[in-house]
């Protein structure tokens, strides 16, 4: 179960300096399936009904990935913090 965190300031001027923002989220899975769930959970809670009617009509097609609303940025690690 994936549990909503209200977004926190960063903890330091180095975690400023990342670029923190503040609609991020940042969950914890444990394994594959739980990632694979998470991200398509959390890339599909941010369509607009616009972008579903796109995705319904266009096929993927790699030269309109800076237009195409299935493409978003995620960042994956493994154990402990972030460096």
């Amino acid at each position: 179960r994936l549990r909503r965190r209200r977004p926190t300031p960063p903890a330091s001027d180095d975690e400023s300096d990342l670029g923190w923002m503040p609609n991020a989220a940042r969950i914890r899975c444990t394994d594959r399936d739980s990632l694979a769930a998470a991200l398509r959970w959390y890339a599909c809670s941010k369509f607009t009904r616009g972008d579903r009617k796109y995705i319904d009509t266009y096929p993927w097609d790699d030269r309109n990935s800076d237009v195409d609303p299935r493409v978003f940025q995620a960042f994956v690690w493994a154990g402990g913090r972030p460096q």
